[in-house]
């Protein structure tokens, strides 16, 4: 929970414990020193609301910013760089959200919405995303079983091993595009990596242009 602590002394004799944090954030809101406050964010899942939290309190303590107005900011945010966006396409309401490492990965699973109508998965090796791509199999992919899965990228096939193992049924197709384009239209959910993120964002946004 919040108590965390070293079961034996440090070396000196002091104990090494969490200390009460003065500043804090759950799913109600935010706590301050003085209060508690709500925190509604358009951005989705928990890693959001800690650095949120933690950019309200830099923001107060650090720089004098009234509360009202560091949290009126943060829930002004509903995309950063292209994540948590949401693009129109070809009947489809596409939203965008990119993993760049394990823990990274396993939050933004979190996030995706079990009710939409299509999840794609993409995956690139490239040396920005790592090419190694063993880290697949730290990431719990298990129970996305009644979505409509296309596994995609460069490594789509790395990708589509550990979803077999994952047991998820799933549609290997590696570009995204079309791996986008197999899905049923309506709300479709997109996850991933960096490479394939950047690649897949500028390629729906040249098609929307060009529309």
């Amino acid at each position: 929970e919040d108590d965390w602590y070293a079961v034996k002394p440090l070396a000196d004799g002091r104990e090494f414990r969490r200390p009460q944090p003065t500043w804090g954030v759950d799913k109600h809101g935010i706590i301050t020193p003085t209060a508690k406050r709500p925190l509604n964010l358009a951005l989705p899942g928990r890693a959001n609301r800690g650095n949120a939290a933690q950019a309200i309190a830099a923001a107060v303590a650090g720089f004098g910013v009234a509360l009202d107005k560091a949290i009126a900011a943060a829930e002004s945010i509903d995309d950063v760089a292209g994540r948590y966006s949401t693009i129109h396409w070809r009947g489809r309401e596409i939203r965008l959200l990119l993993a760049k490492n394990p823990a990274g990965w396993q939050e933004a699973l979190s996030m995706v919405d079990r009710s939409a109508d299509g999840l794609v998965i993409a995956t690139n090796g490239q040396v920005a995303d790592g090419i190694d791509m063993s880290w697949l199999w730290d990431v719990k992919f298990e129970g996305f079983n009644g979505l409509s899965v296309k596994a995609a990228g460069e490594r789509g096939t790395d990708l589509a091993v550990r979803l077999v193992y994952a047991d998820i049924s799933h549609e290997l197709i590696p570009d995204p595009l079309d791996a986008l384009a197999a899905c049923p239209e309506g709300r479709i959910e997109v996850l991933a990596n960096y490479t394939a993120f950047r690649d897949l964002k500028k390629a729906l946004s040249k098609e929307a242009t060009n529309a």
